[in-house]
């Protein structure tokens, strides 16, 4: 793995990116936790069978498994932040490639820890953190595991589906690789103005007070995305068959159940929110036959929904909008609060 040892130059041209350097100081730095991680992940496997040996041991294996976890966890942020600055970086888009095998490799490694810790017994694991209050921070990790029994498989099919796991992924990656960094869209003429149009001027452009705007940075949007119906449509397909094979492996009926469990939601939730949603579609229209007169239209296009109502609608200051949002937080906690703000400081 070879990275070079850029610094972040797209932190010194605006005041609100991402301050990468509190992550990792350059890329070098991140290329050498990466390795880390791999041979710390490794070193984890040997725990493998000694899960139910004592409670003390089981508590410091978790806790080495969450400080794993976090340390891979800042790896990919990382690298994924670095490619959502530039998707046209070919650097930063071979470092989330190296994450998504470096996911697939510690998945393997880590993959015995369910399995082992699910033939221990619900009634063990609930007397264990009876028995020592410290692990009692992992007993809703250990219940919903527990909930996740008829869908979890042997020790041996839990490597092998982690192994598979960067395939389960390629759909997405070919995805993101068509949106980010292959799409192209004509720019817009309206009069004598031209403006450029991208993934990061388009919600600007259907805002726009101008209806000539918004008409014409639609058209040439969603031309862009017809433009590559062939591949996306290709990706689509792939990524309903892998879904379906993943779904089929873990004994799931559908694609459908397996989503909801997810969330421990039922098939009467899901279906209640789809009717009351159908059944309150009149407001919807209301707003939008509303909003249509606002803006002097006879009927609102695809390409009005977002228009705003007034160009004089309120400015909210970076720092104001940072003020607003912790205020929101602060019902959460002071240390909620106190993290969220050094993030978006």
């Amino acid at each position: 793995m070879t990275i070079s040892s850029s610094a972040h130059p797209l932190h010194a041209q605006a005041p609100h990116t991402w301050d990468l350097a509190s992550i990792f100081p350059d890329r070098h730095a991140w290329s050498v936790e990466a390795q880390a991680v791999r041979e710390e992940a490794e070193r984890f496997a040997a725990c493998k069978g000694t899960l139910g040996r004592s409670v003390e041991g089981l508590y410091h294996a978790l806790r080495s498994l969450d400080a794993l976890v976090e340390r891979f966890g800042k790896v990919r942020v990382y690298a994924s932040l670095l490619f959502a600055a530039d998707t046209r970086d070919d650097e930063a888009t071979r470092m989330t490639q190296q994450v998504d095998a470096l996911s697939a490799n510690v998945s393997v490694w880590i993959s015995f820890v369910e399995p082992e810790l699910l033939s221990l017994g619900w009634a063990t694991l609930e007397r264990m953190c009876n028995e020592y209050p410290p692990l009692g921070v992992y007993r809703r990790y250990l219940s919903e595991l527990e909930r996740r029994r008829r869908h979890m498989l042997s020790p041996d099919q839990e490597a092998l589906l982690s192994e598979l796991s960067v395939l389960q992924r390629l759909p997405e990656s070919i995805r993101n690789a068509a949106h980010d960094g292959d799409l192209r869209f004509a720019p817009i003429q309206v009069g004598d103005e031209r403006r450029d149009l991208t993934h990061g001027t388009i919600e600007d452009c259907l805002q726009s007070c101008d209806s000539r705007i918004r008409e014409a940075a639609y058209r040439n949007y969603t031309d862009g995305y017809i433009s590559s119906a062939r591949t996306l449509a290709a990706t689509l397909t792939s990524e309903i068959t892998t879904s379906l094979v993943f779904s089929k492996a873990r004994r799931y009926s559908s694609t459908f159940e397996r989503a909801l469990f997810v969330d421990d939601l039922t098939p009467a939730i899901y279906h209640s929110a789809v009717r009351s949603c159908r059944e309150h579609q009149h407001l919807f229209r209301r707003y939008f036959k509303a909003k249509a007169k606002i803006l002097g239209l006879s009927q609102l296009g695809e390409h009005d929904i977002f228009a705003k109502l007034s160009p004089n609608g309120p400015e909210i200051p970076y720092a104001q909008g940072v003020d607003l949002v912790l205020e929101s937080l602060a019902p959460l906690g002071d240390e909620y609060v106190s993290i969220a703000r050094r993030g978006l400081t």
